[in-house]
């Protein structure tokens, strides 16, 4: 079953680029999440920017009701002095 997101009218969200959300993902959350489940350990990834970082928390929440594993991964936001 589909479930369906409803998502706010452009002019009131901010713009990602869908792409770089992509690359991130599989980039970091495709490897943290393969070491847990081989593993058993946790695993922590840092992005950032805090509207990534909620998004991927909640990739991982809906992925943490298939493969239990997910729950170890945590993501952090570390913004890198300028």
């Amino acid at each position: 079953m589909l479930d369906i997101v409803p998502i706010a009218p452009a002019e009131a969200r901010e713009d990602i680029d869908p792409v770089l959300l992509t690359m991130l993902a599989v980039n970091r959350l495709g490897p943290a999440t393969i070491r847990t489940a081989t593993s058993g350990k946790a695993q922590t990834i840092a992005v950032d920017d805090e509207r990534i970082a909620r998004i991927f928390r909640a990739a991982l929440g809906e992925m943490q009701k298939i493969r239990t594993t997910d729950r170890l991964v945590d993501v952090v936001v570390v913004v890198e002095p300028a």
